[in-house]
């Protein structure tokens, strides 16, 4: 069907003028872990406003209406821009299962598009390395701490969290320890304690700097990193001692 949210298809639900109907898309069969949480988002939209869609998320085994683990009911349709949907679901048991959409709505003569279907892996533990904050470019820092931004990506509070860093690939690795609980989508920003020499002796020297969170049983591991590159300009001390002369000149009239 035309009319996607992006791309050029979407899948398109098209009831009769004449009674309530419903209907089932199956998705292909994954091969899932017992335990683990899945994450399935979709966009959808109904073709004018005003009829009364539902949209049904189940999971099952077999391509089987009669089996169905239902997790998710979206009533109400009558939005005509597409929204997003998100909804999660943790199967007991391993095995191949299929994701099912079920469409139901009374009798009408519009349609309900569905588009950008996505099935992820939400692991119970993984911390992302979202950003170096510092050290920045700068004149000159000298010894500074480092600061790193991180979050937590897993369904599982965690706590105790192991934070490393390494200056221009030095075997020197600095590791310290976050040790508040951060919630499950919550973000926190971390201070080393060492002490760090940034500092731009005769001249200009840009500092590689790679940042990571190394969270035991952490097994999505492409987030992990971060890295930055900063550089610290070279300031020599007469043209210090000149710039701070005519500061305070400004400043004291």
């Amino acid at each position: 069907a035309y009319d996607a949210h992006s791309g050029s298809y979407s899948v398109k639900y098209n009831n009769n003028s004449l009674s309530s109907a419903g209907n089932w898309l199956f998705t292909r069969c994954f091969n899932l872990q017992g335990g683990e949480t899945y994450k399935v988002s979709y966009w959808y939209k109904a073709s004018a406003w005003g009829t009364n869609h539902t949209i049904y998320l189940a999971y099952s085994d077999a391509i089987d209406l009669d089996n169905l683990n239902f997790f998710d009911t979206l009533s109400n349709i009558y939005n005509t821009s597409y929204i997003e949907q998100t909804a999660t679901f943790t199967p007991d048991s391993s095995g191949v299962y299929y994701i099912g959409f079920g469409f139901f709505s009374p009798y009408s003569s519009n349609f309900v598009d569905i588009d950008d279907i996505e099935i992820s892996w939400l692991p119970s533990i993984d911390v992302e390395m979202l950003e170096v904050v510092y050290p920045v470019t700068d004149c000159n820092i000298n010894q500074s701490n480092v600061v790193v931004k991180a979050k937590n990506n897993g369904t599982l509070p965690i706590s105790n969290i192991p934070l490393k860093y390494q200056v221009n690939g030095s075997s020197n690795i600095i590791g310290e320890i976050y040790n508040s609980t951060v919630l499950p989508g919550d973000t926190f920003t971390f201070t080393f304690s060492h002490l760090e020499d940034f500092s731009a002796y005769n001249q200009n020297i840009t500092y590689s700097m790679r940042c990571w969170a190394d969270m035991p049983n952490d097994l999505y591991n492409i987030n992990d990193n971060n890295f930055k590159f900063a550089k610290q300009n070279f300031q020599p001390a007469q043209i210090a001692k000149k710039l701070n002369k005519f500061m305070k000149e400004i400043i004291n009239g």
